[in-house]
């Protein structure tokens, strides 16, 4: 009987240790936890890689499109929703972090540490914008003018 239940603990214990080792978590690496989102480009000019974007409206409430729409925007007072994975065109489909770790385009010099919210500039983003729902996340390192800075971004 012995035998039986010792078997059975084993097979348990693989199961299990199998199970969390198949996790799509690797916390020695934060990149892996990075919640995305496809999205597609609606707006009239290419979001750059880094770029924050915001939902365009008509298309958020066309419920026969596959994707969200994005846009990227020079109003610094609209909810952003995510920062751009790569370089995406007008009308094509990427993909954008709305968690996580990833590089966020700035359009000056910005301080390790200082939140990051939408700018003036198109598709770029800056840390004078206060407004709570336009802030996209924290500078994780300083930048020197105009560039991606690896940041933490918090979009939801």
């Amino acid at each position: 009987m012995n035998k039986v239940l010792v078997i059975a603990s084993i097979i348990v214990l693989s199961f299990v240790g199998v199970s969390f080792a198949a996790g799509i978590s690797d916390y020695e690496n934060p990149i892996s936890n990075n919640e995305y989102m496809q999205v597609k480009n609606t707006g009239a000019a290419a979001l750059g890689k880094g770029a924050p974007v915001v939902f365009e409206y008509a298309e958020l409430v066309d419920t026969t499109q596959v994707e969200v729409g994005v846009q990227g925007s020079t109003s610094t007072i609209e909810v952003v929703v995510g920062v751009t994975t790569e370089t995406i065109e007008v009308g094509a489909v990427g993909k954008i972090i709305t968690y996580g770790f990833g590089e966020v385009l700035v359009d000056e010099a910005v301080s390790a540490g200082a939140n990051l919210g939408l700018s003036t500039t198109f598709g770029e983003a800056d840390d004078n914008n206060t407004l709570v729902l336009g802030i996209l996340g924290q500078a994780m390192e300083t930048s020197t003018g105009r560039g991606l800075v690896f940041s933490f971004i918090k979009c939801k």
